[in-house]
């Protein structure tokens, strides 16, 4: 069950009606407590919580407050004995249930081997198997919420608005005409792949042999110096205003487009001045962004403010919501403010996670396979000049395609993006479908490049000669891609309103086993995508060139968060995702602050010609605003409202 519930939520879900008081009788204390909310409890989940901790503190304090008791003396509600079996008893007998019996057991394994799974024979096997397609949806529970009918997650408007929905997807109605214009990229991105490699214009791309079996061979790009002309743009920038606190960054990104408007009060009124409020955010959002918490932020800064102070002000204006509407209006500011002559018109993104260490306690908290120990992942969007337009909170073992299919499509700032680099774990074969239909390229760094081969349009296709090694004999199946168009429409359209999740619409179309037609269109789709992707890296140099790029720009972010979220050796605190997403979106917004300073100040150095002159293309195509070498970030924690930097804005 979910951690975290809106007051709404609990009021909807969790309210004791007039037959559960019936029900909840004369008990008293933890067992009154208890046998609410084992009956609540059962009515979302269909069936008990295994342990006390399942069952969310909001609910066990709403539910408390409702029988008069104190949520403490829910930890001695009993967990085994007569009692609860008989509170059991008359939840099953109130809401209609028995207890399931041997012979449902072997009704539902008669079901599963006949139906499902026909070859596994063993009751662990056989219930392995209704887990895993469970997950995957195909088998639904009637009344849930995840695990509901997949058709629920389409949009319920689809038949009547069907040409705004492919408007808006830039899909044509016609399958006919999407089938064809696909054919045409398919055939000339092969026909360019072939020209490239066979006239030595890829970069050295080559088809080679190892251990019996073609291989593309793509030689390294190789280690770019940095431009020392940026070192010293940066080492003037210093020089110009000197080393600034981070704090000051926070600051004066506040002044120049008030952010903090944007943290309203969760009270019904306002009674401090909105100007102590304002420092008095800078200061919290200062602490959680660095991590080195109220207290000793309270305790090292010459600012006046007392812990209790910041610690009201955290619990009444710092909040999820807030901060994603703080953070759209700082980069928004930033998308608006940047000179396109130095920054360009960005409508480009890169993709990647990093891995933060968490509490033990936090049930986010998973072991990673690839990095090792406990933590959680926070999935980061960065634009190509290092303007980051979203962040998740992941657990280690979420899917990053679904990751990045959500930043891209759910992102709340005024950024178009069209092209999104990511590396080898933020693809999939069925990304790339998901990624072509919105309208957006995918552009990944695989790490299997060299194994990946090209598909034809149709059996009859001319294959050039120097790539005939590299191109499957099977052509793509355009008949179930027509036969499916609309229905896979409907689907990116899902994705798009947000009435499906991406992970779970993803994990439907990875399955193995028998597929359904919608699904084997879908892969049939991304084939083709991935054909035209693939042909395109391999025949350019300066497209895998973009790619890296992109990429470093993702890594230099991290390296970043790694410098600024120092407090508790970068462990996110928080025992619930609540409090982990705000130390997150804390320090999205604190790294942006730093952008947005320093695309001002690099902006007013260029604007002397002598420095203009200077840059060359090596240098604008590197140019970015995240650096620290100008940022204190340590120290004595000061904050003062009446000075200003001298950021040379044009009123």
């Amino acid at each position: 069950m979910r951690r975290e519930w809106e007051p709404e939520e609990l009021i909807a879900a969790w309210t004791l009606l007039d037959g559960d008081w019936e029900l909840v009788g004369n008990k008293t204390g933890a067992t009154r407590l208890g046998f609410g909310l084992l009956l609540k409890f059962f009515e979302q989940e269909g069936r008990f919580p295994r342990h006390s901790g399942e069952v969310p503190k909001a609910a066990v304090d709403y539910v408390a407050g409702q029988v008069k008791v104190d949520p403490v003396l829910f930890t001695e509600y009993r967990r085994s004995g007569s009692t609860i079996e008989y509170h059991r008893k008359q939840v099953r007998e109130a809401l209609g249930f028995r207890e399931s019996t041997r012979a449902d057991e072997d009704v539902l394994a008669e079901w599963l081997a006949d139906k499902i799974c026909p070859m596994v024979f063993t009751d662990e096997g056989l219930r392995a198997a209704l887990l895993r397609r469970c997950r995957r949806r195909e088998i639904y529970v009637a009344g849930a919420r995840r695990w509901r009918n997949p058709e629920e997650d389409l949009p319920t408007d689809f038949e009547d608005n069907r040409d705004v929905h492919y408007e808006t997807q830039h899909q044509p109605l016609d399958a006919g005409v999407f089938i064809e214009s696909l054919k045409e990229a398919m055939r000339a991105a092969m026909a360019a792949c072939g020209e490239a490699v066979s006239r030595n214009k890829s970069g050295g791309t080559k088809v080679k042999t190892l251990r019996g079996e073609p291989r593309w061979h793509i030689p390294d790009l190789g280690k770019l110096k940095v431009p020392e002309n940026l070192r010293a743009l940066h080492t003037e920038v210093a020089a110009r205003w000197g080393i600034i606190d981070l704090l000051d960054f926070l600051k004066e990104s506040d002044f120049v487009t008030d952010f903090t408007d944007a943290f309203t009060t969760v009270a019904t009124r306002e009674a401090t001045p909105r100007e102590v409020i304002r420092k008095r955010l800078l200061l919290v959002l200062y602490a959680l962004g660095t991590n080195v918490g109220i207290k000793r932020v309270a305790d090292g800064g010459r600012h006046g403010e007392t812990e209790a102070a910041l610690r009201a002000t955290r619990h009444l204006f710092v909040n999820r919501d807030n901060l994603r509407v703080a953070i759209a209006t700082l980069v928004n500011a930033t998308l608006r403010m940047r000179d396109p002559l130095w920054w360009g018109n960005g409508t480009a993104c890169a993709s990647d996670s990093k891995k933060f260490g968490s509490w033990s306690s936090n049930l986010m908290t998973e072991y990673h396979a690839r990095y090792g120990g406990p933590g959680v992942m926070i999935y980061w969007h960065i634009d190509r000049k290092s303007v980051c337009v979203y962040s998740q909170l992941r657990t280690c073992n979420a899917s990053e395609v679904a990751a990045m299919m959500e930043g891209v499509l759910r992102h709340c700032t005024d950024a178009t993006i069209d092209r999104q680099y990511t590396d080898s774990h933020g693809q999939s074969l069925v990304g790339f479908a998901f990624s072509h239909l919105p309208g957006f390229k995918l552009l990944p760094r695989i790490k299997r490049i060299a194994q990946q081969k090209l598909v034809k349009a149709e059996a009859g296709d001319t294959v050039p000669s120097c790539l005939s090694d590299m191109v499957a004999d099977k052509p793509i199946d355009r008949e179930i891609i027509a036969q499916q168009y609309d229905q896979m429409v409907k689907y990116a359209t899902a994705l798009r309103l947000g009435t499906a999740e991406a992970e779970q619409v993803l994990r439907r179309f990875t399955r193995g086993g028998p597929k359904h037609p919608t699904y084997k269109a879908i892969e049939e789709l991304s084939k083709a995508v991935k054909s035209i992707f693939v042909a395109e890296y391999v025949a350019s140099e300066q497209l895998r060139r973009e790619i890296h790029e992109g990429l470093q720009v993702v890594e230099n972010w991290n390296s970043a968060n790694t410098d600024l979220f120092y407090g508790s050796a970068g462990t996110i605190p928080g025992s619930d995702k609540e409090h982990q997403e705000v130390s997150m979106l804390s320090l999205h917004l604190l790294q942006s602050a730093l952008v947005f300073i320093n695309t001002l100040l690099v902006q007013s150095v260029l604007k002397d010609t002598a420095w203009q002159k200077n840059l060359t293309d090596a240098d604008k195509r590197g140019l970015s605003p995240l650096f620290w070498s100008n940022a204190s970030l340590y120290g004595t924690i000061d904050i003062d409202m009446g000075r200003r930097l001298n950021l040379d804005l044009v009123a």
